[in-house]
């Protein structure tokens, strides 16, 4: 059993808290951290990047479902081991998919867009963690809201081809990010009161963590809409 999550019989509340809620945001750094080495890596070799559009990138889009599907669905009855490796493989995914974006636009951009999706994440995070107002009321909104953005992005690519739709859908995106982030550290800090044993704990850490990397990604490509500046 790893001893940082043996807290609930340990540590006080609010120390226990703040030790798993550590574990989930070190998990989800470290992760980033992969993302943007592999990132940057692909990136160098424009042959590499190259070979990879079309279909090889299509099949790295669906193992990356495959791996969020299977690790939200079988979470309870993995190791915990199992789960952070999955997590990393998606990471390790994500930063091969995101590799044109170093090509794309340039480097300072992408710093800039890097740090200020780490603030605004960072203050929806202290939101979520410090509010007394309950957030579940607002899931519904937040996720239906999702769903017809990742559609109306779909159609917008496939049919309308609009800038116009894609900046006011970046927006659109950016609010809901932000929102969804404060929900997920609120919810949290639910479980962590709900789960009794150790190693379900753990676990939830690793997926808690998976979660909110995921608001950090989608938060980074759509602020980098309005704030990247592309190569020449």
């Amino acid at each position: 059993m790893d001893y940082r999550y043996a807290t609930k019989r340990s540590l006080g509340y609010n120390e226990g808290l703040r030790t798993f809620m550590l574990g989930v945001f070190n998990k989800m750094f470290l992760a980033l951290g992969v993302t943007g080495v592999v990132a940057w890596m692909v990136s160098t070799n424009l042959q590499l990047v190259k070979s990879l559009a079309g279909g090889a990138m299509w099949l790295l889009f669906f193992a990356q479902l495959g791996i969020a599907g299977y690790l939200s669905l079988r979470l309870q009855k993995m190791q915990v081991s199992t789960a952070f490796n999955l997590f990393f493989a998606y990471a390790v995914l994500t930063g091969i998919v995101l590799a044109p974006i170093g090509i794309v636009y340039t480097g300072e951009s992408i710093a800039i867009t890097f740090l200020t999706t780490a603030s605004f994440f960072g203050a929806m995070s202290i939101i979520g963690y410090t509010t007394k107002k309950d957030l579940t009321s607002m899931a519904t909104f937040l996720f239906a809201g999702l769903l017809a953005l990742i559609l109306t992005s779909v159609l917008n690519t496939l049919f309308f081809k609009s800038s116009g739709m894609s900046m006011v859908l970046s927006i659109v995106g950016i609010v809901l990010f932000a929102g969804i982030t404060a929900y997920d550290v609120q919810n949290l800090k639910k479980i962590y009161n709900y789960i009794p044993d150790n190693e379900t704990l753990a676990k939830f850490s690793v997926f808690g963590a998976f979660q909110l990397y995921l608001d950090f990604i989608n938060m980074f490509l759509y602020l980098l809409r309005f704030l990247g500046n592309r190569r020449n």
